[in-house]
């Protein structure tokens, strides 16, 4: 599955502060956590990525753009690694399926097929 809408992907790129993306993961993970008791999902892995900011720590530093990544399994976790892995070939089948359509729209524009 893959809900993706391009100006709200464009919102939520948009750095927050650090510590209130911590809150708002440490609250998502809650919201989760009951979202997989309520709909009986046995096992649940999660891979998230949240631009923040990172305040400067002394004067000599500024304040620069980053990401918090953070993984999460709901269930049991000597499932996490198969279930990463099998995402991992979904997503990578789906990306080698989008180019091999790309090159045969050019090939095709091109006069070649």
């Amino acid at each position: 599955m893959n809900f993706h809408d391009p100006k709200r992907y464009r919102e939520r790129s948009i750095p927050r502060d650090k510590e209130a993306a911590i809150k708002s993961l440490d609250a998502f993970f809650k919201e989760l956590d009951s979202m997989v008791q309520k709909h009986a999902i046995q096992d649940l892995t999660v891979s998230a990525v949240v631009p923040v900011t990172v305040p400067p720590r002394d004067l000599t530093e500024e304040e620069f753009e980053g990401h918090i990544n953070v993984v999460g399994h709901f269930g049991d976790e000597r499932r996490a690694v198969e279930m990463a892995a099998y995402a991992m070939g979904y997503w990578r089948s789906r990306r080698s399926d989008a180019a091999m359509r790309l090159e045969s729209d050019g090939a095709k524009a091109a006069g070649r097929l």
